[in-house]
């Protein structure tokens, strides 16, 4: 008879299993082949006439594992953005998680500038102060609000992003507040005169011609606000004029229309430029009675904010 073998091969994962040994031969025998050496089985056992054949060794496993460990995250600071007297913007990106997820981001900030601080908390950088945001944050840009500075300040700053392994800090910027001022330009003056009860005069071209202005001295777009004051007697602001009620009003448009004034701020106008100027005019109402028998100020104050 013939002698019969055969080999095998598996899947590339491993190698085939080894060929079973020969069946009965009058010719000669044979024992069944190895496995390949990435995990296959050995030959099938074989018989012939009265001699046994055993299979031959499987082949040794091999199981491959790859690890990326973690490592910090990469981090760049971006210039701030809208930076105004006391507040401003600033911005980070977050270039790489380090390979998971960070779960802080925020900002360091002082009036000097500092080393890179390496892997510690914002409180040990050695910058005066930081504002952090707390989440689940991949790769990408954000943004931290920064508030409470000093008008016409320089700041430096770094972005700054937390993993599982530690801090990493981005370059550092720096950027200067803006400066809110404003003035008077005209007399910053208003003599009313004596008036009867219930009567009126007004700055106007018509009237007393003393227009007001005021001006932005900063360094920043501005917003104007106004407000009056009850007086010492006392009169008190009001929209209409009664007993000891007096009424102060502001206008824009050279007396036009009027803006009765009240003890809080409201807009007189916005988004001044700097070294622009606002005009206004003032009507002041007496009481239609009063028990006052002394000159009355009814002083206003002008404010100015950031646009």
């Amino acid at each position: 008879m013939e002698d019969l073998w055969a080999t095998g091969e598996g899947p590339s994962g491993g190698g085939g299993g080894g060929g079973g040994a020969g069946g009965t031969s009058a010719t000669g025998n044979r024992n069944g082949g190895s496995g390949g050496s990435y995990g296959g089985g050995g030959g099938g056992a074989g018989f012939s006439g009265s001699h046994v054949f055993t299979g031959g060794i499987g082949g040794q496993g091999i199981i491959i594992i790859t690890y990326t460990p973690l490592v910090l995250p990469t981090i760049t600071t971006q210039a701030a953005t809208s930076v105004k007297d006391i507040t401003t913007t600033a911005n980070g990106d977050i270039t790489d998680t380090g390979g998971l997820n960070n779960d802080k981001e925020g900002f360091v900030y002082d009036t000097i500038t500092h080393s890179l601080p390496g892997n510690v908390s914002p409180g040990s950088s050695g910058y005066a102060t930081f504002t952090e945001n707390t989440g689940n944050y991949g790769t990408g840009t954000f943004t931290v609000n920064l508030t409470g500075l000093s008008g016409g300040s320089t700041y430096y700053g770094r972005a700054y992003s937390h993993n599982s392994v530690g801090y990493s800090y981005g370059n550092e910027v720096s950027f200067t507040t803006a400066i809110v001022s404003i003035s008077i330009t005209s007399s910053g003056v208003v003599s009313y005169g004596f008036l009867a009860p219930g009567s009126s005069k007004d700055t106007t071209s018509s009237g007393l011609n003393d227009t007001q202005t005021t001006k932005n001295d900063g360094t920043i777009a501005e917003d104007f606000n106004i407000e009056g004051q009850n007086t010492s007697c006392p009169w008190t602001l009001a929209a209409t004029s009664g007993t000891n009620q007096y009424v102060h009003e502001f206008s824009t448009n050279s007396g036009t229309t009027w803006t009765p004034l009240s003890t809080s701020y409201q807009s007189l106008t916005s988004n001044i430029s700097t070294n622009g100027t606002q005009n206004f005019d003032l009507r002041l109402i007496t009481p239609t009675s009063t028990n006052c028998i002394t000159q009355q100020s009814v002083d206003i104050t002008i404010q100015a904010v950031a646009h």
